[in-house]
């Protein structure tokens, strides 16, 4: 007996729509998860540049042999770097003043909610050393708190950082 070679191989309509739907359902779960873990990336993402700004703010009073202070603007939700007499320190990267600002661009889901400091402002003197606004830090402070979750703390004498 001879087989019909009539036959045409491919799908059928019915498993088109399957498969199409199935990859629809499978890209709104992934849209949905990264949108969740897209904040927590740009917390990560600002806790580091916050860090890295710090640590360049008192590498800069120690080597240029001036203080240097880095004013945190809850309200504005930004920070600023800021020479001893309250002239503005430039952007090393160029395009101004160095002022980082949240709640836009790669930061857009972040907030500055907190700061332990004596009126938002953390001072570095010419050896390092870091002060609350006029007073030397005598134990861990909390220099910002992001998003009420993420914190950045500085220890006295050394100004490490550390986040919880």
């Amino acid at each position: 007996m001879r087989l019909s070679e009539n036959r045409v191989n491919g799908f059928t309509f019915i498993e088109v729509i399957v498969v199409i739907t199935i990859l629809g359902i499978l890209a709104a779960v992934a849209v949905i998860k990264y949108s969740s873990t897209n904040i927590a990336v740009q917390m990560n993402a600002a806790q580091r540049k916050m860090i890295s700004d710090i640590q360049y703010a008192q590498d800069l009073s120690m080597t240029v042999g001036n203080r240097v202070k880095i004013k945190f603007d809850v309200d504005n939700n930004r920070y600023s770097l800021l020479w001893f007499d309250d002239s503005p320190v430039p952007n090393i990267m160029g395009g101004g003043n160095f002022v980082v600002p949240f709640g836009t661009g790669t930061f857009n889901g972040v907030q500055i909610t907190n700061t332990g400091l004596t009126n938002g402002i953390l001072k570095f003197d010419t050896i390092g050393q870091p002060y609350s606004d006029v007073t030397i830090i005598a134990s861990a402070t909390l220099v910002v708190e992001l998003n009420n979750q993420a914190q950045i703390y500085i220890t006295p004498y050394t100004g490490k950082l550390y986040t919880q």
